[in-house]
């Protein structure tokens, strides 16, 4: 594990050095700017557009994709009380998860950078939040790993708040960057996954963030399965020194120009260690220690 920097980067300590863009190739820093754990990525690009493919939000979970909007509907049902509510998806990619939501009647929304494969399924999508306000206040407000690809979060939250109705309930997850797995690998961890993800949270900072937002965090989950489990596989291969994160995009069905001879390899040993870890990695996140961290907050009045 590699050892923290103290070098400075405009005010705030660098904990990580060279970690690599496994598309771009580009290299950049975590940097630590206060003391409750909140990191960022340094530099932030002047362009983020361009390190979004055009693969990046279709099928972003492979063969788990159905089991992970089982899960995901089943975790929003269970905080909410009515039968039908009025939900906003913040990052809905692709739409697959309220698409699936509206099959059951509920009165879904999105919310994605780029809306377009959602609205091809008839979904009302929004390009912003401040669009979305339109259709409040909701039930719930969802964000599936998107608070770290946002630009300014603490101000976001703030907004959501305002799009919710009294109690609303808002869901977040995001990959802990305080957890025992992120430390272990270091730069090699596959979910740092620079520059997209442009802060990265532990427990404390983002209890600290909804709080400061006017959130009440009343349950926090420290896993999401089949992410810490692919976070294990991938990561050990990246610490191996293949391409980095090879086996995922194979898993996702994006290019990989490589030998077909490597790409197997990949593939191979990328199953292996999934296959290795999976008990592992599942009593670790029952026991409160994933690689995840997911906060149901409800609105409080400020």
């Amino acid at each position: 594990m590699p050892q923290k920097s103290t070098t400075a980067v405009t005010g705030a300590r660098v904990v990580l050095e060279r970690v690599v863009d496994a598309d771009s190739g580009d290299v950049f820093s975590i940097v630590q700017a206060d003391q409750t754990g909140h990191l960022t990525t340094h530099p932030v690009p002047n362009d983020l557009n361009r390190y979004y493919s055009a693969s990046y939000h279709g099928d972003r979970h492979g063969f788990t994709a159905r089991y992970c909007d089982w899960r995901r509907l089943r975790i929003v049902r269970s905080w909410l009380a009515s039968a039908s509510p009025k939900w906003l998806d913040v990052g809905c990619g692709d739409g697959t998860l309220i698409d699936s939501a509206r099959r059951q009647r509920w009165s879904v929304y999105g919310v994605e950078r780029f809306p377009e494969l959602a609205r091809k399924r008839g979904l009302t999508v929004f390009g912003s939040l401040d669009e979305a306000g339109a259709e409040g206040p909701f039930d719930c407000v969802t964000l599936w790993h998107v608070l770290e690809h946002l630009t300014e979060p603490q101000q976001d939250l703030e907004t959501i708040h305002s799009l919710l109705k009294p109690g609303g309930v808002l869901i977040i997850a995001v990959p802990d960057a305080g957890s025992w797995v992120a430390r272990w690998f270091g730069r090699h961890w596959l979910h740092w996954d620079v520059p997209r993800h442009l802060h990265h949270f532990s427990a404390r900072s983002l209890g600290g963030l909804l709080a400061t937002a006017g959130f009440e965090a009343q349950q926090l989950r420290r896993s999401e399965y089949e992410y810490d489990l692919l976070g294990f596989a991938q990561s050990t291969l990246n610490w191996l020194g293949f391409a980095p994160n090879t086996f995922f995009k194979l898993l996702t069905k994006r290019r990989v120009q490589q030998p077909t001879w490597l790409k197997l390899t990949n593939f191979v040993l990328g199953g292996w260690l999934c296959a290795v870890a999976a008990i592992p990695v599942g009593l670790c996140g029952l026991r409160g220690h994933g690689g995840t961290l997911i906060f149901f907050a409800r609105r409080r009045d400020l």
